[in-house]
C-alpha cells in the first residue's frame, strides 16, 4: 500500500467496496415459460368407413393400427410439439467469487457477467512495480521504468526528475563533465586529463616546478624536473 494518509483512505475504501461484493449472495434468474401447444392435427377423415361399405377394412381403414375400427381411427396426426419459451429474466444472477489479482479490486460486471478489476495503482495515478505503487517521474528506484535505479559510479546523490535520473553530488576527488548519466561522475580530478577540473589537462606550458607536496584541497599541474607535465594535489607551489 502506498504511504500517506490520502492512500491509506482510498485503500481501505476500496478494500470496503470489495468485502462487500464478495459479500453478496445472488441467486439464479427465473426459468422461462413453457413453450405455446403445438397446432392442431388436421381434420378427421369422415370415419374410419372410408368406402362406405359398412364393414371395417383394416388394409385402409385401421389408422391406429388396433386392429379395429374405432372413432380413433377417424383422428388426424398428433400436431408438432411447441417451440421452447424464451429463456429467463437475469434479475439478481449469481457471479462467481471475486477473482481479481492482489492489489486490484472490483469495479463492476461486463455483459457477460464477468468480472472487471481495476488495478489499485492505476486508479490513484501510479504505476504497480513489484507489488508497490510507485511514480515513475521522482522514484529513484523506479526511475522512467521499474527497476531503474539511479546509482552511476562515483556519484554520491542522485534523483529521479521527470522519470530521468540526475547527478546531484559526486564523490570527493571526481566530477560529471560529459552530462551523462550512465557513466557517472567520469572525471578523476587527479589525471593529468582532469587536473582539478574537467577543462584543465596537463599537455600546456607555463606550469609551475613540482614540489613535494600534499594536503591541498585540489590539485594541479607542474613540470617535474626531466619536463613532464603532471598532476599533483595543491598545496604552497614552489615551498615544498
Amino acid at each position: 500500500m502506498p504511504a500517506g494518509r490520502p492512500y491509506e483512505m482510498i485503500w481501505n475504501l476500496l478494500t470496503d467496496l470489495q468485502t462487500q461484493i464478495r459479500s453478496i449472495q445472488l441467486t439464479p434468474g427465473p426459468q422461462g415459460p413453457r413453450g405455446n401447444p403445438g397446432p392442431k392435427g388436421d381434420p378427421g377423415l369422415a370415419c374410419w368407413d372410408l368406402n362406405g361399405n359398412g364393414a371395417c377394412d383394416p388394409a385402409t381403414e385401421d389408422r391406429n393400427s388396433d386392429r379395429a375400427c374405432t372413432a380413433a381411427d377417424c383422428q388426424g396426426p398428433q400436431g408438432a410439439p411447441g417451440q421452447q419459451g424464451p429463456a429467463g429474466i437475469c434479475s439478481a444472477c449469481s457471479y462467481p467469487a471475486s477473482t481479481c489479482l492482489p492489489g486490484e479490486f472490483v469495479t463492476g460486471f461486463d455483459a457477460a457477467g464477468n468480472l472487471i478489476c481495476t488495478d489499485l495503482c492505476i486508479s490513484i495515478g501510479l504505476t504497480r512495480c513489484t507489488g508497490t505503487c510507485v511514480n515513475l517521474f521522482t522514484d529513484p528506484r523506479n526511475c522512467g521504468l521499474c527497476d531503474t535505479t539511479c546509482e552511476a559510479p562515483h556519484v554520491s546523490t542522485s534523483s529521479c526528475a521527470n522519470g530521468e535520473c540526475i547527478i546531484a553530488a559526486c564523490e570527493t576527488g571526481y566530477r560529471d563533465c560529459d552530462h551523462e548519466f550512465a557513466n557517472g561522475c567520469e572525471a578523476d580530478l587527479s589525471s593529468d586529463a582532469t587536473c582539478g577540473s574537467c577543462t584543465n589537462p596537463c599537455i600546456l606550458d607555463g606550469f609551475p616546478d613540482c614540489t613535494p607536496c600534499s594536503g591541498g584541497a585540489g590539485w594541479h599541474c607542474c613540470f617535474t624536473s626531466g619536463g613532464t607535465q603532471y598532476c599533483q594535489p595543491d598545496c604552497y607551489v614552489g615551498t615544498g
